[in-house]
Formats: structure tokens, sequence, C-alpha cells
């Protein structure tokens, strides 16, 4: 006979059985990306000290595999801006910012480009930049 050890099950968490079988299953409130619509593309690095603009198009299926990955990401930086620009709708966007592969992820730092990852990055590499950035802008704790 198997032991069950107790687990509290957290307030994000929903239990649902399958077959006399229990599993929890973990709803996470996510921070979308805002969508570039209108505007100048050059205004995103300066709506925030941090912005992190991801490129995509709608006939790419890696980008749409990579962007709720980015989007998780981004949700553990609260002072991170993310940005999802359709090159689709928008090439003038790719031309600004010399985008030529997709999908593209650029991280902006106080309004200037720090970070470029094109095509093939994983987002090991991309979380380790960000959080290299977002705690060197942090205040420091007395």
């Amino acid at each position: 006979m198997q032991r069950s050890t107790f687990c509290p099950r957290p307030r994000s968490a929903i239990l649902l059985r399958f077959d006399h079988t229990y599993a929890f299953v973990y709803i996470m409130a996510m921070k979308k990306m805002k969508e570039f619509t209108t505007g100048n593309a050059a205004d995103l690095p300066q709506q925030s000290e941090m912005v992190c603009v991801y490129f995509s198009q709608p006939d790419c299926g890696v980008c749409s595999a990579l962007r709720p990955r980015v989007e998780a990401l981004l949700n553990e930086y609260p002072g991170v801006d993310g940005w999802f620009v359709d090159l689709a709708q928008h090439p003038e966007a790719a031309g600004h910012y010399t985008v030529f592969t997709i999908p593209a992820v650029i991280l902006f730092v106080q309004g200037k480009e720090t970070v470029r990852f094109a095509r093939h990055f994983s987002i090991d590499q991309l979380e380790e930049k960000i959080s290299r950035y977002y705690e060197l802008l942090q205040p420091a704790k007395p």
C-alpha cells in the first residue's frame, strides 16, 4: 500500500479528478504583452525604464510557441514592460529596428538597446540577461 504525503493546496490551484486519481492544475495570472497597433515604433523604448519588444509574424510556428514562454518570463519581472509587434501589420518596425529574422526579442534599458536575440535563442539566455539588468536597476537596500 502506498502512503501519500500531505501537500497543502495553493490558492491558485484547482483540484481535478480523473479516474480515481487527482491532479492539481495551477492557474497563473499572466501579464500579457501589450500589442503595438498604432503610433510610431520608435517610441516603444521610451515607454518605461525597461522594455522588452517581441517581434513576430502570424505564419511563424516557432514565434507562436515562444510567445507564451516570453510572457511567462516577463510575468516574473513586474518592472519590465512587454510589447508584441506583428511584422506583417507593421513592416516599418522591422526596418526601424533592423530585424531581419524572427522571432526576435530586443531589450531596452533606459531607452537604449542592450540585448538582442533573434532566431535561435533559449528562454534561459533571455532570463539571464533580463535578470542581470533588472537587478542593476533596483534601488540599493539599506
